[in-house]
């Protein structure tokens, strides 16, 4: 093995390995529901859960989610809390921050074991009718901690009211 593979292997053992997953609803496919009349449909529900695939614990995380403008976030539940917009260009799209911290204590630390429930969160969204036929929703995960930070892009495609999460390495999100 060269130098730097050995490096890499030693640190791997001393750093998390985190990971942040998402959901609709614990699904990858939702169908949206839309009340007749209505501007928006019924609220649901993006999951997420912080993973650690390292024997490493992490007692101290940031995570953040960045959601398509287009959704509306209708009310805060914790532990996300929403914070700034920011603006990506390729694809061009407006992205709403938001901001989770994991801290240990009070939380309990990321272990590769287990994953514990203050490690899942939910963000309320509602979708506009107007995008109902044919839209795609542009998202972004980050998360960091001491001596990590990783970075994925996401999508949640809509067509005719049926959404589905498309996760980091799909081919089209290396197309957009």
């Amino acid at each position: 093995m060269d130098d730097y593979q050995i490096k890499d292997i030693m640190r791997r053992s001393s750093t998390p390995d985190l990971h942040v997953g998402l959901d609709l609803g614990g699904k990858d496919i939702l169908i949206a529901d839309f009340t007749p009349g209505g501007n928006f449909s019924k609220t649901l529900f993006l999951g997420c859960t912080v993973t650690n695939h390292s024997p490493a614990p992490a007692y101290h995380a940031i995570v953040d989610i960045f959601i398509d403008s287009a959704l509306t976030n209708p009310f805060q539940v914790n532990p996300f809390k929403q914070s700034t917009a920011v603006e990506r260009s390729n694809p061009p799209r407006k992205l709403t921050v938001f901001r989770r911290t994991i801290s240990s204590p009070p939380d309990v630390p990321i272990f590769q074991e287990a994953i514990h429930e203050s490690h899942f969160g939910q963000i309320a969204l509602q979708m506009p009718e107007s995008l109902r036929v044919s839209s795609i929703f542009y998202l972004e995960t980050s998360i960091q901690a001491p001596g990590f930070s990783k970075r994925e892009e996401w999508a949640i495609m809509c067509n005719s009211g049926r959404l589905s999460l498309i996760h980091p390495g799909h081919p089209f999100i290396r197309k957009a």
